[in-house]
C-alpha cells in the first residue's frame, strides 16, 4: 500500500515544446530583422530624395534671387521658365512673370524629365498557338 503513483511527462513532450517554441521565436526574430533592414532601406532613398528636393528648391531660390537683382539693375531675365534636376527623372520647373519691374512667381512644380512611353513597355503576345 505504500506505493506511489508516479505521474510524469518524460522528456519527450517538454523537449518538443521547447523546441518548437524556439523555432517559433527565430522566425519571428528573422522577420523584424527583414523589417527593419527594409524600413532601414526605404528610410534611406526618402532622405536621398529629400535631400535632391531641397537642393534644387535652394538653387531655384538662388536664380529668382539673381533674376530679382537683375530687375533693380533694369535688366529683364533671359527665360521666364526654369528647370533644375531633382532625380534623373524629376526636375523641379520654375515659372516667373515680369510685370512693372516686378517679379511675380507663377508656378513651381515637379515635372517628368520624359514623357513615358506606354508602349515600349507593354508585353508583347503573339496570337499564335504553338501545338
Amino acid at each position: 500500500m505504500n506505493r506511489k503513483l508516479n505521474m510524469s511527462f518524460g522528456t519527450g513532450a517538454p523537449v518538443i515544446l521547447l523546441v518548437f517554441v524556439v523555432l517559433c521565436l527565430t522566425v519571428l526574430a528573422s522577420l523584424s530583422l527583414m523589417t527593419a533592414l527594409s524600413d532601414f532601406r526605404l528610410t534611406e532613398k526618402s532622405t536621398d530624395y529629400t535631400a535632391a528636393y531641397y537642393a534644387a528648391d535652394s538653387a531655384a531660390e538662388a536664380w529668382l534671387a539673381e533674376v530679382d537683382a537683375g530687375l533693380s539693375r533694369g535688366t529683364l531675365p533671359e527665360s521666364v521658365t526654369a528647370s533644375f534636376p531633382v532625380t534623373d527623372r524629376q526636375a523641379l520647373q520654375v515659372t516667373i512673370s515680369v510685370t512693372d519691374g516686378r517679379l511675380r512667381l507663377l508656378e513651381e512644380k515637379l515635372t517628368a524629365v520624359e514623357v513615358w512611353d506606354y508602349d515600349e513597355h507593354l508585353p508583347q503576345f503573339s496570337d499564335v498557338i504553338v501545338e
